[in-house]
């Protein structure tokens, strides 16, 4: 009797209030609908302006403007049908105020993370396949969304980076350098003559002078500092590679042709780590000792 009951009363009370459940299922239909049409819309646009437009920002900044229309229109379709039923939106959106504060103050990590990716999309800082570098991690970036941005690491690690921590950082984008500065350090045996000292300069001055993504206004080589057991040169150039990796295969050739023509004229290097002082058994009492 009393499940005929409750059926009884829901039955009269839509009934009662048949337009304003109409209107609910009216609302709920129009906002799935607006919001499948604003997908196909941003959906569209997008496969557009991938196709015509480079500008990275642009693009990402596309699709969190058409969420955001899309709540707008929900927000606004509600607010008009509960206006329309006597309903006082006023207060509902100071209600709305309030919840925002209490949200905003619980989730500020979440909220400087969402300003952090428009912050980092608006001016430009990095794009999709730039290799950027900031505190002491460095990566080239995979992808940026909302809250984070994927770097992957020269050892091929995968880091998510929280976009606050990025707007609030100095960044050095590698990629977008017109040049590269190599600077590279030899160290020679502290006994080389001199006249072996000034060919060793006239050869590292040779290589980059022959290398043609070589600066040649800007290269230096020069004595650095002598020490107890080394000389040290030291060569100072810029290189025209337009990327990172090209930079190091750069940088890796000239210490290759330095290495290999030190090695047709004689030249020794000075490098302390790879001496190995070989002691006899006689200066080890007791270690050789047999039993």
């Amino acid at each position: 009797m009393a499940h005929h009951d409750i059926i009884g009363s829901f039955t009269n009370w839509v009934y009662v209030h048949r337009e304003f459940v109409i209107g609910i299922f009216v609302n709920i239909f129009l906002i799935w609908g607006i919001c499948k049409i604003i997908d196909a819309i941003n959906k569209r646009l997008l496969s557009r302006m991938k196709a015509k437009i480079t500008d990275y920002p642009l693009i990402s900044l596309l699709p969190v403007m058409f969420q955001t229309l899309k709540f707008v229109m929900a927000f606004l379709l509600i607010a008009v049908f509960l206006q329309n039923f006597g309903y006082n939106v006023t207060s509902i959106v100071a209600g709305f105020g309030i919840t925002g504060l209490a949200v905003a103050f619980a989730a500020q990590t979440t909220i400087g993370n969402v300003f952090g990716s428009f912050s980092i999309l608006t001016d430009k800082v990095f794009k999709i396949g730039d290799f950027i570098q900031f505190n002491e991690t460095s990566g080239r970036v995979e992808g940026i969304n909302l809250r984070s941005t994927q770097l992957r690491t020269i050892e091929g690690f995968l880091v998510n980076v929280p976009n606050n921590v990025l707007s609030n950082t100095a960044i050095i984008n590698i990629s977008q350098t017109s040049r590269y500065k190599i600077e590279i350090p030899i160290a020679i045996e502290c006994d080389t003559p001199i006249n072996t000292v000034r060919e060793a300069l006239a050869i590292i001055k040779g290589i980059a002078d022959e290398d043609k993504y070589i600066d040649k206004e800007k290269t230096v080589v020069y004595v650095d500092s002598v020490e107890d057991t080394a000389i040290n040169l030291k060569l100072f150039t810029y290189t025209t590679a337009t990327t990172y990796r090209q930079y190091l295969e750069q940088k890796s050739y000239i210490i290759e042709e330095i290495l290999g023509r030190f090695q047709e004229k004689g030249i020794s290097l000075d490098i302390p780590d790879s001496r190995l002082s070989i002691v006899g058994e006689r200066n080890l009492p007791g270690v050789f000792e047999k039993e």
